[in-house]
């Protein structure tokens, strides 16, 4: 039996928590690098292990999945940012930390 890696069900866990929190709100589809994203607003945060040397390749391909699927659906969905980590567990948590921080400065910035 396959075991799914820890930083794949994080990033599906931030997937439908960030959609879920967030999904009513109108919002543009575009992508950004996390450290060029200074508080981005309500966003999708996608944690991919791009820093990786044992799978840098097939991170790199899903971004690049997820980057085709904004472009189909632009307009209908929240920005994405995308957040490099390693396959080391405290880089991605860090980086989880990382992107839940950043999502909560945005929505108290909205309520504010």
């Amino acid at each position: 039996m396959q075991r799914i890696p820890a930083s794949l069900l994080l990033i599906l866990t931030l997937l439908y928590v960030g959609a879920s929190a967030v999904g009513n709100r109108p919002a543009l589809a575009q992508t950004q690098d996390a450290q060029t994203a200074s508080h981005p607003g309500p966003h999708i945060a996608v944690l991919l292990p791009l820093n990786s040397a044992s799978v840098n390749r097939q991170a790199d391909a899903v971004r690049l999945g997820i980057l085709e699927a904004a472009k189909v659906h632009r307009g209908n969905m929240l920005p994405l940012v995308i957040y490099a980590t390693s396959d080391e567990a405290f880089d991605v948590v860090q980086a989880y930390e990382n992107a839940v921080h950043e999502l909560q400065s945005a929505l108290y910035q909205e309520t504010a």
